[in-house]
């Protein structure tokens, strides 16, 4: 085992930098035929941490199906699930995966604009019709090709500080985390198959009527008040999605 691949962590964030370094431990095991994770107390010394911390991040990766963990046996990477690419059950940066697929991803095309809420917008952002909501406009883009569209809505009075379009160029999650003074902790998406418009089959490059996939979705605080809609036609040449489920 190669353990110079790894970095030790202080305590801020803790949690998240011991899960993304033993994603890293996991993702290089299984490109080495490797099937198991070294025990729990190994992994403590190698990453600088308690054995608590290295127990709570692997009963997370665990929930995940990244691994599986079976008394007398060890910890064992789960393959096909790392294999999965994009999943819904999840929280995955959509940068994130298309490096994982093997693209060069970028954001281009971003446009912003402060914009009154409608009816329907005013409904699931449970805002008074008229409202003020910025709206973020973005294509992310796969070895230059158009793979995403997305259309971000969230209200203008949580944005706490001054923006421009550079701060678009990161996940609109990144954007609330640093300007607004609310978060998302969780979210609903409904995934459905569409038909490009004309203004979607410019933007992908396709001929009008092409299916595309589309996920509509809700984020909300911790209080859960929704306070981003977000709306994303994906090319269903590039992406797919897979969904996790654990038979209890």
């Amino acid at each position: 085992m190669e353990k110079e691949i790894f970095f030790k962590v202080d305590n801020e964030q803790l949690f998240q930098k011991v899960k993304r370094a033993i994603m890293q431990l996991i993702k290089h095991s299984a490109s080495q035929n490797l099937n198991r994770l070294p025990p729990e107390a190994e992994l403590a010394v190698i990453l600088g941490v308690s054995r608590t911390v290295i127990r709570d991040v692997l009963a997370d990766l665990e929930s995940k199906g990244f691994i599986s963990r079976r008394r007398g046996i060890g910890t064992i990477i789960n393959t096909h699930v790392l294999e999965a690419g994009a999943r819904l059950d999840i929280d995955q940066e959509i940068l994130e995966v298309l490096a994982q697929k093997g693209y060069k991803p970028s954001v281009g095309n971003i446009h912003f604009e402060k914009i009154s809420a409608d009816e329907n917008i005013a409904a699931r952002l449970k805002v008074d019709p008229g409202e003020e909501i910025l709206q973020v406009e973005s294509v992310i883009n796969a070895d230059g090709l158009p793979a995403v569209h997305i259309t971000d809505m969230l209200p203008l009075r949580i944005i706490q500080v001054s923006y421009e379009v550079q701060d678009f160029e990161r996940s609109i999650f990144d954007f609330m985390k640093e300007k607004c003074s609310e978060q998302i902790e969780s979210d609903l998406s409904h995934v459905k198959p569409v038909n490009a418009n004309a203004k979607l089959a410019e933007i992908f490059q396709v001929e009008i009527g092409r299916a595309l996939l589309f996920l509509d979705e809700v984020g909300y605080t911790a209080s859960n008040v929704p306070v981003l809609l977000s709306q994303e036609y994906f090319h269903p040449a590039i992406f797919d999605f897979s969904v996790f489920r654990r038979k209890l």
